[in-house]
């Protein structure tokens, strides 16, 4: 949901800019056209990018926590052989 918001707010704010540039540089219709096209092929590229990006965090975050349960139970077994505890 959060995810979706944020491509909303993206492409509005693209779509008020170009056409803020329209009004601005008095484009022809076809050059309007190919500067919007351009906008939204950018805007498609970079959520795949957020999207890849935050799959890879997740896998991070997973191997993270792995990581910490290794080394807690390193923890747990060097305690054991000392014979004490935290």
């Amino acid at each position: 949901m959060k995810n979706k918001f944020r491509y909303l707010i993206i492409i509005t704010v693209v779509f008020c800019f170009a056409t803020a540039l329209k009004a601005q540089q008095e484009l022809d219709e076809d050059q309007y056209e190919l500067i919007k096209d351009e906008y939204a092929g950018m805007i498609i590229k970079l959520m795949i990018k957020l999207d890849t990006l935050n799959a890879e965090i997740l896998q991070l975050k997973q191997k993270s926590a792995d990581n910490d349960s290794i080394i807690e139970n390193h923890e747990k077994d060097l305690y054991a052989l000392v014979g004490t505890d935290k």
